[in-house]
């Protein structure tokens, strides 16, 4: 009898990864074609955006 190979297996999505850091979510995932999100926390609202640079700025 042989062992199931990891090609059986459907790749994760990036909500459904989760390592030893915990539960991570690919940022494409949340940001949309203008290249910003809003996250809303604890009632205050937050901006996600990509940089010119290609880095993330969170900000209130």
């Amino acid at each position: 009898m042989s062992k199931p190979s990891n090609q059986d297996k459907p790749k994760a999505t990036g909500a459904e990864r989760i390592g030893a850091q915990g539960h991570c979510i690919e940022s494409r995932e949340l940001i949309s074609r203008d290249g910003q999100c809003w996250i809303c926390h604890d009632g205050q609202r937050y901006q996600l955006r990509i940089t010119a640079a290609n880095k993330l700025i969170l900000t209130k």
